[in-house]
């Protein structure tokens, strides 16, 4: 992506996009340098792998966001249903990447209730 595009949505991501729910957060390479430079507010991040997960919880920690990212296991829609309330959904940006079972947890059912984000 052109530098020039990246300026755009990162300003677009500022003025309209307050959470970000990242599925598959890994080492959280990306949700660490959205809330570090306060282009997002706060961030739910799902990682199942046990391994994956020290390492991010130590980058949050190294970072000093922890009072901004929850941590949970396996990608869920349910949990974000229960902590994002409709008004804020418009403002969350799903990032999901988990090997392949983006397919698995995508119903046509998610879709309707998550009709107002991005993914």
């Amino acid at each position: 992506m052109k530098n020039k595009y990246k300026k755009q949505l990162i300003i677009y991501l500022k003025k309209k996009i307050k959470t970000l729910v990242n599925f598959g957060a890994a080492e959280g390479f990306h949700l660490t340098g959205l809330i570090k430079n306060r282009i997002l507010k706060r961030c739910l991040a799902f990682e199942i792998d046990d391994t994956t997960k020290k390492t991010l919880k130590k980058n949050i920690k190294l970072n000093k966001i922890e009072k901004k990212v929850k941590i949970f296991s396996e990608a869920n829609f349910s949990i974000t249903n229960k902590l994002i309330n409709p008004v804020e959904l418009k403002k969350t940006l799903f990032l999901i990447d988990i090997e392949g079972m983006e397919y698995k947890i995508i119903t046509e059912n998610n879709l309707k209730f998550f009709k107002q984000v991005i993914f």
